[in-house]
């Protein structure tokens, strides 16, 4: 008896080309339109057209097709977490939250209550069998990688996920469409996906109340005024108002051949409702604190109980570079230690860590960053 695999269908070149991949192994396939939240009528007809493509797709290769609705879920569990964490000064990674919850949370207990044995995506990663344990790790193609927004994952889902894109380059998987000749709509995902393609700034400005505070460098001094600290995250250099009379009158601050200098967002400071800002280079860090430390395979686990430290590679931005680093407890926080400073690490994304084995980079977990402070913490 062939395996029951539902396979998430968006309409795209990658999930068209797993459908593909899938049905040629002769398994019992089905597959499965998820309907998001719409926040306008562009949306709306957006989402539209991709269910119509996904069920065209299933009915070039014969197979079973469903939507299920799952915006109300979506609503809930992720557009009102990126609000409230946008609203309360953080940067939150709603990609992570919506892959754990409703991917590989709720579509997933979807599939199994009804038979099927395993739930397929078009994501870019792997899933490696390694001395009798599942590993997620990196996708082949590391500048499609999508494994840092699945570091929530448990090992003992990962038996019950496929991952048939993770081996294969974006150019072999266009060449598959190709030979494919299935329908696709031709562009790239969306960033974030509810968003379709309406831009993050617009949907914050459209959902969010500004709440206007002083803009001060690192010494203090009032230089400007912002709309709300929802509206900034750490690193960021569009949009600021900066009164550079005011800046350059006080000297702290060298005004290269009379030129304004660039500032970037250092600190949200929340009870005082102050933005602060500095030059880029104030904005590396060589340790900054986590939280929320999730591992994917217990036998990582244990290993971080018995000796509280971990020596790996971390990521701190999906396709940011990996750096080598120590995670270890400091009293009772966890503080990140990276080999070479990192650029502007954001209270509220994620961490993720990895480690090289001899064949593939292997995904060990991850965890929120803490600090909103881009600044060096003092060492031990």
């Amino acid at each position: 008896m062939s395996q029951k695999i539902l396979l998430a269908l968006s309409g795209g070149i990658d999930s068209s080309t797993t459908a593909y991949l899938l049905k040629k192994k002769n398994l019992e396939l089905s597959a499965v339109y998820i309907k998001f939240y719409a926040s306008n009528q562009k949306q709306k007809e957006i989402i539209n057209q991709e269910s119509m493509v996904a069920k065209k797709i299933a009915q070039s290769l014969n197979i079973p097709f469903f939507i299920l609705d799952f915006s109300k879920e979506q609503k809930k569990w992720v557009i009102d977490y990126l609000l409230n964490t946008y609203q309360e000064g953080y940067t939150p990674n709603p990609c992570i939250v919506c892959n754990k919850l409703l991917k590989f949370g709720r579509l997933l207990d979807w599939a199994k209550a009804r038979g099927f044995s395993q739930l397929a995506t078009g994501h870019y990663a792997q899933i490696i069998d390694k001395s009798a344990q599942l590993y997620l790790a990196s996708a082949k193609d590391q500048s499609k990688d999508q494994s840092y927004f699945l570091y929530q994952l448990e090992e003992k889902k990962l038996a019950e996920i496929l991952f048939p894109l993770g081996s294969l380059s974006k150019t072999e998987v266009k060449n598959l469409a190709k030979k494919a000749n299935l329908p696709y709509l031709d562009r790239e995902s969306f960033d974030i996906c509810f968003l379709k393609d309406s831009s993050l700034r617009q949907f914050l400005k459209e959902n969010l109340q500004e709440n206007p505070g002083e803009i001060v460098e690192q010494n203090g001094l009032v230089i400007g005024k912002h709309r709300g600290l929802a509206f900034y995250t750490i690193g960021q250099r569009r949009g600021l108002n900066i009164n550079h009379q005011a800046l350059k009158k006080s000297q702290t601050i060298n005004y290269s051949k009379n030129q304004p200098p660039a500032l970037l967002v250092l600190d949200k400071i929340s009870k005082d409702n102050r933005l602060v800002v500095a030059e880029k280079q104030d904005c590396f860090v060589n340790e900054f604190l986590v939280r929320d430390l999730h591992f994917i395979n217990r036998s990582q686990e244990k290993l971080w109980e018995e000796k509280d430290h971990f020596y790996g590679l971390v990521k701190i931005r999906n396709l940011g570079k990996l750096i080598s680093c120590q995670l270890k407890r400091k009293e009772k926080q966890i503080l990140v230690k990276t080999k070479e400073k990192v650029f502007a690490p954001a209270g509220g994304q994620s961490a993720v860590f990895y480690q090289e084995s001899k064949d593939n980079l292997l995904v060990i977990g991850g965890a929120i960053i803490d600090n909103e402070a881009v600044k060096a913490l003092s060492s031990d």
